[in-house]
């Protein structure tokens, strides 16, 4: 049975321990602090260098007594008795430094701090030397979607480290890149495949190709995929300016013009009142005061108050075709051409 001068015994010996947690550390008097170490700056998951540069693997630990520091690369204990000067390990930290880094550093490196009172790991390093490989050599492809119709450009890029951003590029003939511009119509998705939707005539581009370009920002170094063309077809002719009325006097010329855009470029026909322009039976063709240097301009010379016409157009393909009647009003005493807009 405790007595009652032990429980005041045991209760002094407590507020004696207490003034002493409280007040020897404020006289000056060391507690002791001994622990194992503890691994607090350490290097990422994954280190890139580039060959020829050091390197350096960060590693400090606390601990009491101050810890010592070791090094494994795949699992086998660094020995810097033999690698001088290849590896070093800083002055009182654990920082491992590599100097004129080559390929064969590649590995998985982990530190390890000890002292007598434990062991604090860091976790594993994957130290890889930064590349980026060129695509495989391809020929350029043409894509031959409908219009409103979608189309798919894949890209695989190549072996990278750290890994390769992906981007589509449009590349002229003589070299030069400039920027896909994305939006709800053109995207692309984390594989870096590009989608087009909703296929349009301006996807063609003209002479430009849409080229995947794979940029390693490590390494400072693009590299470019094959050239892709993009050639929508079932284009339907429209015009690329609207044929229009001429009004003009007797002894001038007029000129009509008929261009439309379309993908198989159209077909240009020409007809007066009605009848193929090769057919025709009317003066003015007949006595061949018509002048036509190409398929989409016509021109009538001297022209008399008899020459009045109606000049049709007719533009097609495979896909439609666009028509337009316009007409020709020769008056007399009249200075000049007037376009009938």
């Amino acid at each position: 049975m405790v007595s009652k001068c032990d429980l005041q015994i045991t209760a002094k010996m407590h507020a004696f321990s207490m003034l002493l947690v409280l007040f020897l550390p404020a006289k000056g008097l060391s507690v002791s602090t001994r622990r194992p170490p503890s691994i607090y700056l350490q290097p990422e998951e994954n280190v890139y260098y580039k060959q020829g540069e050091s390197v350096q693997l960060p590693c400090k630990a606390d601990g009491d007594p101050r810890p010592t520091y070791r090094w494994k690369k795949n699992g086998i204990h660094l020995n810097f008795g033999n690698t001088v000067v290849h590896f070093v390990q800083l002055l009182n930290e654990g920082t491992l430094v590599i100097n004129a880094s080559e390929a064969k550093d590649e590995g998985i490196y982990q530190c390890i701090a000890d002292n007598d009172y434990g062991t604090s790991v860091s976790t594993k390093i994957n130290l890889r030397m930064g590349k980026l490989d060129d695509f495989m050599a391809a020929f350029p492809v043409t894509h031959t979607p409908r219009l409103g119709e979608s189309v798919i450009l894949n890209c695989i890029p190549p072996t990278s480290y750290p890994p390769a951003a992906v981007q589509w590029v449009l590349a002229t003939p003589e070299g030069h890149v400039e920027p896909v511009i994305y939006d709800n119509r053109i995207l692309t998705d984390l594989d870096g495949r590009l989608y087009i939707t909703n296929v349009q005539e301006r996807d063609r581009q003209g002479d430009k190709a849409y080229v995947c370009m794979a940029t390693n920002y490590f390494m400072r170094r693009n590299t470019y995929d094959k050239a892709n063309f993009i050639i929508p077809s079932g284009t339907k002719p429209d015009w690329e300016e609207d044929p229009k009325d001429v009004e003009t006097s007797a002894g001038t010329s007029a000129t009509f013009i008929c261009k439309a855009n379309g993908f198989p470029e159209p077909n240009i026909a020409w007809f007066i009142n009605g009848i193929k322009l090769e057919e025709s039976t009317v003066p003015i063709i007949q006595s061949g005061r018509f002048v036509k240097p190409d398929a989409y301009n016509i021109t009538f010379v001297q022209l008399n108050n008899h020459d009045n016409l109606v000049v049709q157009c007719n533009a097609s393909n495979v896909y439609g075709y666009v028509f337009a009647d316009v007409y020709l009003s020769v008056l007399e005493n009249r200075l000049g051409p007037i376009i009938v807009g």
